[in-house]
């Protein structure tokens, strides 16, 4: 009986030290890079044209990591941000990192940040009259979402009518808050009074029935011009440009003087342009035979 429950004792040992092999094998060192890195990746792209709004974020598991306080490698090519995992203040581009373990078994990836379009303003305009008021379109593009307004003069639309002469600014804003600003100038297109073409330069004309009249005469003309003016339209300078821009005379008004003579014009097209201390242009259509 003895020797039957000895080896039956043998005969657990034995198996008891198979089964025990076995499961110590199965727990053995596994090879190189046999455990993937886990890299888990967050980005936010800058928020307008132009900016450092944008960041990166890399989380980063698995593989054999080190023992000390950096248990991964991370390296950004080209870039100065290495052992860097949070990056920000970053602006539109492609930003490349690669990842490695203490057994050198690495990841690389390329994270790209996209910026929104440059928003963009384009304006026409119509200037104001002695009899309507003026107005400004705006054309706005770019950017993200919807966009809103604020004008000097108060106004949100996009649009603004009844204007005077004046300048106007907009700031535009788009749904991530982005700004562009623009100015336009409004300046009063005077509407002068007819003339008569064939008052010779020794006649005079009266103010009384139009103050706003301007004279070129005569016109056509031989190349002498006289340019008169009444003294409530504050002229300060006068230019006579031909239309390809190659003839160009320009006078400096005085405070006392209304009209200005203009000799030896080369036959041609031309445009008397008068301009006042505002900045406001009366332009009158000259021939020179």
């Amino acid at each position: 009986m003895k020797k039957e429950l000895l080896k039956l004792g043998t005969k657990i040992f034995t198996l008891l030290t198979v089964l025990l092999t076995t499961q110590s094998v199965s727990f053995s060192q596994t090879g190189p890079c046999d455990i993937p890195l886990v890299v888990d990746i967050q980005s936010q792209d800058p928020l307008c044209y132009g900016e450092n709004s944008g960041w990166i974020n890399v989380d980063i598991s698995g593989g054999v990591p080190y023992t000390n306080s950096d248990p991964y490698k991370v390296r950004w090519v080209k870039n100065d941000y290495n052992y860097m995992t949070n990056i920000t203040d970053l602006m539109e581009g492609d930003y490349e990192v690669v990842v490695m373990d203490s057994l050198g078994c690495t990841f690389t990836t390329t994270i790209s940040l996209e910026a929104p379009p440059k928003i963009t303003i384009n304006e026409s305009h119509i200037d104001p009259t002695s009899s309507t008021l003026g107005s400004i379109d705006l054309t706005v593009t770019g950017g993200v979402g919807l966009y809103s307004y604020e004008w000097s003069n108060g106004e949100i639309t996009e649009d603004i009518t009844n204007l005077p002469a004046d300048t106007y600014t907009v700031m535009v804003n788009d749904a991530n808050g982005c700004e562009v600003e623009e100015t336009i100038s409004l300046s009063k297109k005077i509407t002068f009074g007819g003339f008569n073409p064939t008052l010779s330069p020794n006649q005079s004309f009266s103010l009384r029935e139009d103050p706003r009249v301007v004279l070129v005469s005569p016109n056509p003309s031989q190349g002498s011009v006289l340019i008169q003016w009444d003294q409530e339209s504050e002229i300060s300078t006068v230019r006579i440009l031909n239309f390809d821009g190659t003839v160009d005379k320009f006078k400096k008004i005085f405070n006392n003087q209304t009209e200005l003579e203009v000799h030896g014009l080369p036959t041609g097209s031309y445009r008397v342009i008068l301009t006042n201390k505002y900045g406001y242009q009366i332009t009158k259509a000259l021939t020179v035979l």
